[in-house]
């Protein structure tokens, strides 16, 4: 499920430029590509009766088989998969990938077992995160309290499927502001389809957020630590509900007590 960012709040634009201290920035991101350590592969083997026995790394079994029985017209018990080695699943496991189709449209072709695995070469052909341009707006007044965020992002998807992470979302949520703008575009590419990722769009999105948060501080002559505090936010803002639980506030202060942040150099 894909969290589609929320409707504007306030009026950012005139917020931000109105402000006392802003930036206005772009930032980018690279596409990054898993390397799990073993290959991917499956054997999948037919018997006399039509039915296929599907050995496959995967996360997700049931999500494997709904696949397989949809594309080849297949009935729920014409298909079983086994997975018993999956671990956690963090080699790209989540989704079916494409050998898996070639596996199995073999096997029902030539009614023997089929084996297909790809070269360290191949794994390259399928989920990376998708790389990303995005834009950070942020205004605050003299004592730092924001008086606007923007933040927009584009990030790419291939040319047969569409994919989208929640990247821009987190800008409504971390800090307290009453005047928010988020905006989230995809462009299809001539690459493969990108893939979830470990923290899928946090990573692209909070890292221009920080830095913008940073060169804000910077502008305001304040202690960048000091600013995510006086912003600090209770309720998700983009739900208008409060956070089931969260020790953002305690972290900070756990963390730059065993660093010795009071001590850096100014």
């Amino acid at each position: 499920g894909f969290d589609t960012p929320p409707a504007p709040r306030g009026d950012a634009d005139a917020a931000l430029a109105s402000a006392v201290a802003r930036v206005d920035a772009f930032y980018s991101t690279p596409a990054e590509y898993h390397n799990p350590m073993e290959m991917h592969g499956c054997t999948v083997v037919p018997d006399e009766h039509g039915h296929l026995t599907v050995y496959e790394k995967t996360q997700g079994v049931v999500n494997t088989k709904s696949y397989l029985t949809a594309v080849f017209g297949l009935s729920d018990e014409q298909v079983q998969v086994v997975s018993p080695f999956v671990g956690g699943a963090f080699g790209s496991g989540l989704r079916p990938q494409y050998h898996l189709a070639l596996a199995v449209m073999a096997a029902l072709e030539l009614k023997r077992p089929v084996r297909v695995t790809l070269t360290r070469q191949q794994m390259f052909t399928f989920a990376h995160r998708p790389q990303s341009i995005q834009r950070v707006a942020l205004g605050a007044d003299a004592d730092g309290r924001l008086q606007a965020v923007i933040h927009e992002a584009v990030s790419e998807t291939s040319q047969y499927e569409d994919y989208c992470d929640v990247v821009v979302n987190w800008a409504g949520q971390l800090y307290q502001c009453d005047n928010v703008t988020l905006g989230y575009k995809v462009v299809r590419l001539d690459v493969p389809t990108p893939a979830d990722m470990r923290a899928p769009g946090a990573a692209q999105g909070l890292f221009p957020l920080e830095a913008a948060m940073d060169e804000l501080a910077e502008a305001l002559q304040m202690d960048p630590l000091e600013l995510r505090l006086i912003n600090y936010a209770e309720r998700d803002a983009n739900k208008n509900l409060p956070f089931s639980s969260k020790a953002l506030r305690e972290c900070y202060r756990e963390g730059a007590a065993r660093f010795g942040w009071e001590k850096r150099p100014l």
